[in-house]
């Protein structure tokens, strides 16, 4: 039997469990011994595993109340980041040993939009692998390039699902026959004040579907919309009094990223702080959500809707500064060494972000 991939699963939530065969054994430590045999066994060589850690949810939900020291006494972790990360070293390689884990993916199961993500992403990753005449790997990069280029970049994708999820919406814009939810930092970091209103009033004589190409525009940058997306558009930037070279100013690349520029800058907006090792990062909420499904995980199931992680270790700070720059802008201000482009790389399974990412990190080196 030619197999492909031993996909595993593993309940964040059953570090604070015990077997129901045996109460004297926590749950979350069997499933460690029983992935490192299965890495071990001959009937596994050369088959790469995928492991899915799945009931985040609930894992948010009880890591304040059931402290992973109680379980794990060895684990000196001051929050809930740090408490995930230590569960997914736990299951990691050790590299001296073996390298089995090929990805890991955090998830909810009950979030449809994230399991189609993920879904994706294996796919994606088994059929690269699997291919007959896959070409070596300076070629494979320079065809990924070139895939990405013929594709939507993922800054604009990543801000563009965070429309299409309709998540932390705050804004109500309201149609002949619907409600579009938005997002009222987007609407200001793109249009001036009286462009929004305007927009208000104008929308109310219009249906949806006159009105999501310019939306999709706003949050991606990118021109999606077809010949009569454009024609529907036209009326509206009229009435806002804009023309076709407001398209050309705000587009992607350099229009969105300089709007993307000073929402960064605008640290006095911000709210959310990242304490870590002394110092603090200032950050958009939703600019976290957008770009890193696990912040977006844990702002929808954390109950105490904290703004600040405290004392976090999971990145350097050279490291967790240019990956925030990197969530805003979707590039560097500078080149990156091999170490912060080594952290990087090691970051796009753990904050879940978009897989196109990886091309971007390794550009820089």
């Amino acid at each position: 039997m030619d197999m492909k991939a031993v996909f595993i699963f593993v309940s964040l939530s059953d570090y604070c469990k015990v077997l129901m065969e045996d109460k004297n054994i926590n749950a979350l430590s069997e499933e460690i011994k029983l992935v490192e045999e299965l890495k071990t066994s001959k009937f596994f060589n050369d088959v790469p595993f995928l492991i899915f850690f799945s009931k985040i949810d609930l894992f948010l939900q009880r890591i304040n109340k059931f402290p992973l020291s109680n379980y794990f006494p060895e684990y000196q972790g001051k929050n809930y980041m740090d408490a995930l990360e230590f569960i997914i070293n736990k299951f990691l390689d050790d590299k001296t040993k073996t390298e089995k884990i090929k990805r890991y993916f955090i998830v909810n199961l009950l979030d449809n939009f994230q399991i189609e993500t993920v879904l994706e992403k294996c796919a994606n990753y088994l059929t690269t692998k699997n291919e007959k005449n896959q070409p070596k790997e300076e070629e494979k990069k320079d065809y990924l390039e070139e895939e990405q280029e013929n594709d939507m970049n993922p800054l604009s994708e990543d801000y563009l699902n965070l429309f299409q999820r309709q998540e932390f919406c705050d804004f109500e814009l309201k149609t002949k026959d619907s409600i579009i939810n938005l997002h009222s930092l987007i609407l200001k970091m793109r249009l001036k004040e009286e462009e929004i209103k305007k927009l208000e009033k104008i929308s109310l004589n219009l249906q949806k579907k006159q009105v999501i190409p310019l939306i999709n525009f706003i949050y991606s940058g990118e021109i999606t919309f077809d010949l009569n997306g454009f024609n529907s558009i036209l009326p509206i930037l009229e009435k806002l009094d804009l023309d076709q070279k407001w398209i050309l100013e705000k587009k992607f690349p350099n229009g969105f990223i300089e709007d993307l520029k000073k929402l960064f800058n605008d640290k006095e907006n911000a709210d959310f702080t990242i304490i870590a090792n002394n110092s603090r990062f200032i950050i958009h909420k939703l600019v976290l959500c957008a770009r890193s499904g696990l912040f977006r995980g844990m702002f929808l199931n954390v109950i105490d809707d904290s703004n600040q992680v405290s004392e976090y270790t999971g990145k350097s700070n050279k490291a967790l500064d240019k990956l925030i720059q990197y969530f805003y802008l979707g590039k560097f201000d500078s080149k990156l060494n091999s170490k912060i482009s080594q952290e990087l790389n090691d970051s796009v399974d753990y904050y879940q972000l978009n897989p196109k990412c990886n091309l971007d990190f390794q550009k820089k080196n």
